[in-house]
Formats: structure tokens, sequence, C-alpha cells
């Protein structure tokens, strides 16, 4: 399984957006420049993160992200389906043709049960994000 382009920056601008919510809502120049997500690009996963309920936009000169639902309730898991759709790792899929079908199964639970544990909430911000409020 390979992370796209669209789903490493949705992470990115998510983890960020958590470390100062609460604090500020996050404008997309704001979540560019620290996240190193080119703008236009941005725009379209931020765009794309609200539609699917994860961010509340508002406009404005005082306008921006925040996360729609409190940052423990978000699971890496949630943001790369929402994202991507179903987590599948597509190694030896088939427990007809594939003697190391067990294997990969095995391998497939544990990283959809570990990134379904990982939150924005179990982040160290202060450690990453200077001006976060967290």
């Amino acid at each position: 399984m390979q992370m796209s382009k669209k789903t490493e920056y949705s992470i990115h601008a998510m983890i960020y957006i958590a470390s100062v919510n609460g604090g500020h809502k996050a404008s997309i120049n704001e979540i560019s420049e620290n996240m190193r997500i080119p703008r236009e690009y941005l725009a379209k996963v931020l765009k794309h993160l609200t539609n699917k309920r994860f961010l509340v936009s508002s406009r404005g000169i005082h306008g921006g992200y925040r996360l729609a639902k409190a940052a423990d309730k978000i699971s890496f898991l949630d943001i790369l389906e929402g994202v991507q759709g179903p987590f599948k790792i597509n190694i030896c899929d088939n427990k007809e043709c594939c003697p190391a079908f067990n294997y990969w199964e095995g391998i497939q639970k544990y990283l959809k049960t570990s990134l379904s544990e990982m939150t924005l909430g179990k982040l160290d911000y202060k450690k990453h994000f200077q001006k976060s409020k967290k």
C-alpha cells in the first residue's frame, strides 16, 4: 500500500489544524507555510476534508479551518480512508492463489488497528509546534 500525496497532505494538514484547534482557526496560508504544502494543492485537500466533515471552514478576515470534532475522535485511519477509500494492502490478497495470504492478512489487521488507535489527540504538539495552544 502506498499513500498518495493527497492522503499525505491531508494527514499533515489535519495534524497542523489539530495543533492550533481551540487557539484560533488555521488559515490556508498558515497551514501551507508551516507544513510546506503547496497552497494550490492544499486548497483542494482542505475542500475535500471539509466535504468529508473532518473540518469546518469559515470565510472572511477571521476565517480559516478547525476540526469538526474532537482531536481524540479522529484517527489516522479515518483520515486515510476518507481520502483514499478502504485501507487495503494489495499484496497477496487472494487466499486461493497465494500461500502467504495469512501472513499479509495479519499485517493488514495489525496496520489497520494501529492506524485506528492513533488519533490526532494523542500527538505531542508542543514538542513540534511552538505556536501550538494545546
